[in-house]
């Protein structure tokens, strides 16, 4: 159910039980999201028992085994897919400017390709592999004010770089085989 729907779960003035509570509405079918904003915009209801909070009786009642089980497809391809997207990348990307850096000076195209093979290779390293690493050790956009700075700032940079080197070779092409 959507978030805006919880008001529709009255509350009133009561003492509730919450681990019985939380079990009941996820079987009628609300998501513990809507659990949460009910029981939080209902400050008039108390705990029966002081130990539990709302927090806690959601996390409790959570199938962890369920969301486990669907996870592990998600692990599997986080783990393997991007060391492979790297190597197959790098590898692309320096035969591509090896080959377009041979005939750079001759034609203005193969000097844009060339351009474009290295900054596909920052969009590479700086979005896949911090992607990747961030899923076993700490992400290194957040271990300090200056990286998260440059990350992001290197991360835009060579994005969009390449996204307008292509749009450079597509307009020079254009005007190449439309005016000669």
């Amino acid at each position: 159910m959507a978030s805006n729907e919880y008001k529709s779960l009255s509350l009133m003035p009561c003492n509730i039980n919450l681990t019985h509570m939380v079990a009941e509405l996820t079987a009628g079918g609300y998501n513990y999201t809507d659990i949460l904003l009910a029981v939080q915009e209902a400050s008039e209801c108390r705990q029966t028992s002081g130990k539990i909070d709302v927090e806690s009786a959601i996390w409790t009642n959570f199938p962890w085994k369920l969301y486990m089980e669907h996870m592990e497809p998600n692990r599997l391809l986080q783990l393997y897919v991007p060391p492979n997207l790297m190597i197959l990348g790098t590898f692309g990307n320096v035969l591509s400017f090896v080959i377009m850096s041979r005939n750079m000076f001759k034609v203005s195209t193969y000097c844009y390709l060339a351009l474009l093979a290295i900054m596909d290779t920052f969009v590479l390293y700086i979005g896949l592999l911090r992607m990747w690493i961030g899923n076993f050790a700490l992400d290194l956009q957040i271990m300090s004010n200056c990286m998260c700075k440059l990350v992001t700032f290197f991360g835009y940079v060579s994005s969009v770089k390449s996204v307008w080197l292509i749009i450079v070779v597509t307009i020079e092409r254009f005007i190449a085989v439309k005016f000669h």
